[in-house]
């Protein structure tokens, strides 16, 4: 994550692509929350699992 802070400060869109890992997902996704403007696209090409969990 060293550079993710840097990386996404102005971004309007992000697509995350990584391992079908709801836990790795689930961290990149706080991290981009955490960083990125909020107005921000944040986008998954997830494909068998739900990011939101109840």
């Amino acid at each position: 994550m060293a550079g993710l802070p840097k990386a996404v400060k102005d971004v309007d869109y992000v697509q995350e692509c990584t391992a079908e890992d709801y836990n790795i997902k689930k961290s990149i996704f706080k991290d981009l929350d955490e960083f990125s403007p909020e107005d921000a696209i944040l986008a998954s090409s997830i494909i068998r699992h739900s990011l939101v969990r109840c």
